[in-house]
């Protein structure tokens, strides 16, 4: 077991840190009050941001926001690089990573432009803790790596140190302890000489994240316990991040009560900020530590926490920014790579007109680079074409592929819809032969003509009436069923509308169940539901929901007859079907007794293509597809749940 007797000491002794920083910061505001030239208060303004920005994010945006309008009125374009650089520095702490890297860029282009290589410098060591933060550990070595060759006269054995135990960080991340170990010592050995303050904080927590991947769990608290002693009482970032790698240790220890206790302290750090990359390492610490403990209720609630931020932080729509400014910015190089090039063409262009003896190779020089651009054009309008006749191809198969999914769930109902409608037709055949059977004793009875005879045809025209009522109710019957399957068959309308989704899921339950029954005489399930009443009828697309519905039904019933026919012990298939309403929506949950599924496998469930079933069996659209109609055609949510071994719970939350 992890020991606390060390924890409360260094927590008391950090109040002084706390101290120093606030005295530090008075003194700055005060300063600020009496400065009287505008290139005084910028620097004022930056040095508040900077002091701010681990403690309150939005204190140091608004005195970096302060600055710039100074700036840019002043026209001080010397401060400009520093001003935006601390603005990106300040949104990567609060998880804007996509305007980080903007800001970022940025200064590092006007650092270039005015020959500033103390930004410059500063500017590729803050592109590296982007990047270590999108876990790009080569990008962020290379930025680091950068840093370290820009020539710079105001380079301090504490820059030094600072980049060196970033790239040792980078190194822990990626798992490569070697290289860690001789950063991090290097580091430490300048940071004997000239470390002090806030380098402490990461200074401390590094080191003990390298013991904690080395298995010296001890040694890593002391570290942790030193770097809180250095952070001060608000310095809510790095108090959070901290307190992280606490719990990490006790959650290893499996101390779940100590790494709940030190996973929450840190969240509410986290969200003073907020400070989302905190955020999301400390709602995936209390998810698991819950699970740990069985408080699945709490549990989820940090799931949702964590996919929300992780959303937030890495969704779609950031990384394709950051993508795109990358490209941006990679184009603009090249386009400066190009304007270097071409000046220097020009000049020796300039160098041959001085002699006009040199004039005939120069236009020999210009033919054969148009030649070649003309061939160049030609095999890059062929290369245009194919890809565009390849991306043509690409849509009609991306669109085949989904056509077949779609049939291949109408073809798992077939089977099922036709044992739905035999019975119907059954009754039909049935009540029409004693129908034809009773009008001919009618007509016998009717024939004698006595009273009792025709008494006798009348209670016959009776039942012959019920007959046909059953045989008008019965037919009725196969025209919904065979409604049901063109409804489904049919392109959806894309029109939501009042659907009542139990009997929804009921009917697709029983329909794939008979389908697979059609196919697999010997399979027999336990095919369970418990639906709630008061949910009614709610607006979805039907067409759309019961494709949902029935895929992840056909994917349970796959799950447990594979089960059944590996085990060759009693074993007793179970589908559960069920439904509640809730203050979020109408929550349907489809549940096995299969296998489960692989952990490796649960992130890429919902990835197009992906699929466990063996080759031939599975196109893996039915998930991927299943997934974009909840969450992109409802605004609702699609999750999974699952044990290797005992089973598989999928759950569809639609907002009402």
């Amino acid at each position: 077991m992890i020991s606390r007797s060390l924890i409360i000491i260094f927590l008391l002794t950090s109040l002084i840190g706390f101290a120093q920083r606030q005295k530090t910061i008075d003194s700055i505001t005060n300063q600020l009050a009496i400065a009287k030239s505008d290139t005084s208060r910028i620097s004022i303004m930056l040095s508040l941001a900077a002091q701010y920005t681990y403690a309150k994010p939005d204190s140091a945006l608004l005195y970096v926001e302060k600055a710039i309008n100074l700036i840019q009125d002043k026209k001080a374009d010397k401060w400009k690089p520093t001003a935006l650089r601390l603005q990106g520095s300040i949104n990567r702490e609060i998880g804007n990573l996509p305007l980080a890297i903007e800001l970022t860029l940025h200064s590092l282009r006007i650092g270039q432009k005015y020959n500033n290589n103390r930004e410059i410098r500063r500017s590729y060591n803050g592109l590296g803790n982007i990047y270590l933060d999108l876990m790009d550990y080569q990008k962020s070595i290379s930025f680091f790596q950068l840093s370290r060759q820009v020539p710079d006269i105001t380079k301090t054995e504490f820059d030094e140190m600072g980049l060196l135990m970033n790239i040792g960080n980078v190194y822990t991340d990626s798992n490569q302890l070697d290289s860690a170990s001789y950063y991090l010592n290097k580091a430490f050995l300048l940071f004997n000489r000239s470390g002090s303050g806030i380098s402490g904080i990461f200074m401390y927590r590094n080191l003990g994240k390298l013991q904690v991947k080395l298995g010296n769990q001890k040694q890593a608290l002391n570290y942790y316990l030193k770097s809180i002693e250095a952070c001060g009482q608000e310095d809510y970032r790095n108090l959070a991040a901290t307190n992280n790698k606490i719990a990490v240790l006790f959650l290893t220890d499996r101390q779940a009560d100590s790494c709940i206790y030190y996973a929450e302290k840190a969240l509410k750090y986290g969200i003073k900020g907020p400070f989302r990359v905190m955020i999301l390492e400390s709602s995936k610490l209390l998810a698991e530590a819950y699970k740990s403990k069985d408080d699945f209720r709490k549990a989820l609630e940090y799931q949702e926490l964590m996919v929300d931020t992780k959303e937030k932080l890495y969704g779609a729509g950031n990384i394709e920014a950051i993508q795109a400014m990358v490209y941006q910015e990679q184009k603009r190089n090249d386009e400066i790579e190009a304007s270097k090039l071409a000046y220097q063409n020009r000049l020796k262009q300039y160098g041959y007109l001085a002699g006009v003896g040199l004039l005939i190779i120069i236009a020999l020089f210009l033919y054969r680079n148009n030649k070649q651009k003309n061939k160049a054009n030609t095999l890059l309008q062929e290369q245009k074409e194919k890809a565009e006749d390849a991306l043509s191809k690409l849509k009609s198969t991306q669109s085949q592929l989904i056509q077949s999914e779609k049939m291949a769930s109408l073809g798992e109902l077939t089977a099922g819809i036709a044992h739905e409608i035999q019975n119907p037709l059954n009754f039909v055949n049935n009540f029409s032969e004693v129908s034809n059977e009773l009008i001919d004793e009618m007509r016998e009875e009717l024939a004698k003509g006595t009273e009792v005879s025709v008494q006798l045809a009348n209670d016959i025209a009776g039942d012959i009436k019920k007959n046909l009522e059953k045989i008008n109710h019965h037919g009725k019957r196969a025209d919904a069923i065979v409604k049901g399957m063109l409804q489904h068959s049919r392109n959806s309308s894309g029109v939501k509308e009042p659907t009542d989704i139990n009997a929804l899921a009921d009917e697709y339950l029983r329909l794939a169940y008979h389908g697979l029954r059609a196919k697999d005489k010997d399979f027999n399930a336990t095919l369970k539901t418990d639906f709630d009443e008061t949910i009614g009828k709610i607006d979805i697309i039907p067409q759309d929901i019961g494709r949902v519905i029935l895929n992840l039904i056909t994917n349970a019933f796959y799950a447990v007859q594979e089960k059944q026919k590996s085990n060759n012990v009693v074993y007793e298939p179970v589908v559960s079907v069920s439904s509640k309403r809730s203050d979020e929506g109408v929550e349907i949950t489809v549940r096995d007794n299969g296998n489960g599924i692989p952990q490796k496998n649960l992130d890429k469930i919902f990835q197009p293509f992906f699929t466990t079933k063996p080759t031939g069996q599975g196109t893996g659209l039915g998930l991927s597809l299943s997934y974009d109609i909840v969450t992109k055609g409802h605004g609702g949510e699609l999750s999974v749940d699952s044990t290797e071994g005992e089973g598989t719970t999928f759950k569809m939350q639609i907002p009402i």
